[in-house]
């Protein structure tokens, strides 16, 4: 039998995964060891060749090298066939066996289940033109036959719909969808997710049914008297805690998870009125002359997971809400706002984001910096006719002011030549005209109204729930955001936020501390945590951030002076620093760990290095410092002047461990995956933060951008590549 083997280091797993999210300090370290598991050749989406590398792709091996990285373990996978596989993780042949295994009373009884990873259901899967029967009861009532797989929960759920004699058996679930194709069976059996990578694969072949027949839980199987089933439970939750498990579930289980309990449209195709005059929400891109824009991705997933197909015409903006109540489309997109006018002729979805309006001007605007201001005046706004956002302008200014356009695109041009002093639109779109006239335009910071967008239909549209449910399950798993975040946002966010009006912001970092500041080898070039943070707020804020490297001894009495407008690196909120520096919000929670050589067998923990006569290297005046003297007093200790000078210290043998942030602790071993580990104790809990003058005026906008990037995610998202997430 051929047996692949996958040596997982924390080195080369950065590749895949940079400084990976977790607190592993709470997580056992199974010390390297090697974990043998049972895998089924092809079983999509679980484990399978992928045809076009020819390499082994699916669930079980991202998710186990996910997990092996956080217990530092390495992975031995074996092929083997289905049948027999259970007996043999029981008899302790393998370690566990990866590949969407449901987890049964029955089962129970000779094997031991982790943590569930999945929810599934059974489903039918039939040829994609099938016409004899459109449901799990039409097919039960006919006499056709089901393919299954031997010895699984989808034979006894198919024995138990339609009775043995209806059951055609196979080896692998490959073998019956091959049939369903050639014709030469008319159904089969499989998981949800199992049926849906299928499904993928042969999109023009095959479908699946709609009804879910059962549900069902997934997990990974081990001998009843595994030791590995705590500590893998254990990495399971904090992939959970830190949207890991999401991650690997939306790549290979979903959005074909959640659509198991969706409606299914079977290929209707449903017509969509737009205007293509509207950024950022339908547009023709000027390059390619193509139809882009918010609605067309948004459509597409819903349709995706609904099994539509979307019709888009274009329709003037004009006349769309009376045309779509009168049943010409089956709905309308074009981020319009819920009002309760508009509800008496139409129905809408649910809301998918929230807008306020704004007022645009131009760049070198200068009459005036305010709606209050504008309104003081004699100025005139351009705004499309029939808008919420003509109601808008028409009661901040009355009507006599108002210059009526057929589109925005039209208003936004008037506005360049000076036909008009402003326009009034959504933040959202305002941000869509705005960024592709950056050199022109500008939004003014008042949000003048807050309004909910969504799309409409027909009042006795039969597409409201399903499309309310797609909208549900893109919320749920995080569709809906990354859709939001890449036309809408952080534009959006951005609307509220101060703008610093392109102000240069000097930072101090030590270029020396990974993962948060420091050279990367390979291209010289400064990176990390601190460059990808500032660069975001500033985007959002306006502002230029400018580098300049400190040592951070002095750095914060610097800050402090006012020598610089804020320091960066991962600084510890603390009670006496507050006295000469402020902090910004926290960022990330962090511990104090201890870091070792990868082979060190004198001591296994913190207490036991305290009980001995060993040695700490610390980078002096850090709250490290100050933790490990706590820990064993100043006598045994080793002052350096950056950490990177400590952890060298450490790989020499001059010193026995080095205290420092957890995060910064995963940075270096990250680097030295070969030669570093961390021990399991966290010495103390603390909080991360930018530090800035006491009186700074960048305090509250600063603050005001974390806050936003918390909103949408943009945090998380640096947070998990840097490797803070706990």
């Amino acid at each position: 039998m051929k047996v692949f083997r996958i040596i997982l280091i924390a080195f080369l797993m950065s590749l895949a995964l940079p400084f990976l999210a977790f607190a592993q300090g709470d997580l056992p370290d199974l010390d390297g060891r090697v974990i043998t598991v049972a895998v089924e050749p092809d079983y999509r989406p679980f484990n399978f060749t992928d045809e076009a590398t020819g390499e082994l792709a699916g669930w079980d091996y991202d998710a186990l090298a996910e997990i092996c990285a956080r217990l530092n373990c390495a992975l031995e996978f074996a092929p083997r066939p289905w049948e027999g596989m259970l007996q043999a993780v029981s008899d302790g042949e393998y370690d566990l066996i990866g590949g969407g295994i449901i987890i049964t009373e029955e089962r129970k009884e000779i094997v031991a289940f982790s943590d569930g990873y999945a929810d599934v259901s059974q489903r039918i899967v039939v040829r994609a033109g099938e016409d004899r029967f459109a449901s799990a009861d039409e097919f039960i009532a006919g006499d056709y036959m089901i393919g299954v797989q031997v010895a699984s929960v989808n034979f006894d759920v198919a024995g138990e719909l339609v009775g043995e004699d209806r059951l055609a058996i196979y080896d692998s679930v490959g073998d019956a969808i091959d049939d369903v194709i050639a014709g030469d069976l008319d159904a089969m059996m499989t998981d949800s997710v199992v049926g849906h990578g299928y499904v993928s694969a042969n999109a023009e072949a095959i479908r699946m049914l709609p009804d879910a027949l059962s549900s069902k839980q997934l997990g990974l199987t081990f001998p009843l008297d595994s030791d590995l089933v705590g500590p893998f439970n254990a990495a399971l939750a904090s992939m959970r805690a830190d949207g890991a498990l999401a991650a690997i579930n939306r790549k290979w289980l979903g959005p074909e998870e959640e659509a198991a309990a969706l409606p299914d449209l079977d290929g209707r195709v449903i017509t969509v009125a737009v205007e293509n005059a509207y950024i950022p929400f339908n547009f023709i891109d000027e390059e390619t002359g193509e139809a882009d824009g918010w609605d067309y991705d948004a459509l597409a997933e819903i349709c995706a997971r609904l099994n539509c197909v979307p019709e888009y015409i274009e329709q003037s903006w004009e006349g769309m809400i009376v045309a779509v109540s009168n049943g010409e489309y089956d709905l309308a997109a074009g981020g319009i706002t819920v009002t309760d006018e508009r509800k008496e002729i139409v129905a809408f979805s649910d809301g998918y984001i929230d807008v306020a309006q704004r007022m645009m001007v131009q760049l070198d605007e200068d009459r005036f910096a305010s709606a209050a201001e504008f309104v003081a005046g004699e100025y005139r706004i351009g705004v499309q006719v029939a808008t919420t956002n003509y109601n808008a302008a028409k009661d901040l200014v009355g009507e006599d002011r108002l210059v009526g356009y057929d589109t925005f695109g039209f208003a936004v041009q008037a506005l360049i030549a000076g036909d008009v002093d402003a326009v009034v639109m959504d933040d959202v779109a305002g941000q869509g005209y705005v960024g592709v006239n950056a050199e022109r335009l500008r939004l003014l910071p008042d949000a003048l109204t807050a309004e909910e967008l969504a799309f409409i239909y027909p009042l006795d549209s039969d597409l409201v729930g399903p499309f309310n449910a797609a909208l549900a399950s893109m919320r749920a798993d995080g569709a809906l955001m990354a859709i939001n975040r890449k036309w809408l946002g952080p534009e959006e966010e951005a609307a509220a936020l101060p703008d610093l009006d392109g102000r240069v912001i000097t930072v101090a970092v030590e270029n020396a501390y990974i993962p948060f500041n420091f050279i990367d080898e390979e291209t010289g070039e400064a990176d990390g945590w601190d460059y990808d943070a500032l660069a975001e707020i500033c985007a959002r804020l306006n502002c230029v951030p400018e580098y300049i490297e400190q040592s951070w001894e002095g750095m914060i009495v610097a800050v402090s002076n006012g020598e610089y407008d804020l320091a960066a690196g991962g600084i510890t909120v603390t009670d006496e620093r507050k006295e000469i520096v402020a902090f910004s919000d926290g960022y990330i929670d962090v511990a104090q760990r201890m870091m070792v050589q990868l082979d060190e067998d004198r001591f296994a923990s913190a207490a036991e290095f305290v009980a001995g006569e060993y040695r700490i290297g610390v980078q002096v005046a850090t709250t490290n410092y100050n933790a490990a003297k706590d820990l064993v007093g100043e006598d045994r200790l080793v002052g350096y002047d950056t950490f990177g000078f400590a952890v060298q210290a450490l790989i020499a043998g001059d010193v026995d461990a080095v205290v420092m942030d957890d995060v910064a602790g995963q940075g270096y071993v990250g680097v030295n995956a070969e030669r570093l580990r961390l021990l399991p104790d966290a010495l103390t809990a603390e909080e991360l933060a930018f530090i800035y003058p006491l009186d700074s005026d960048l305090i509250e906008p600063f603050n005001a951008a974390l806050a936003s990037m918390k909103a949408d995610g943009a945090l998380e998202d640096i947070n998990r590549k840097w490797g803070l997430l706990g």
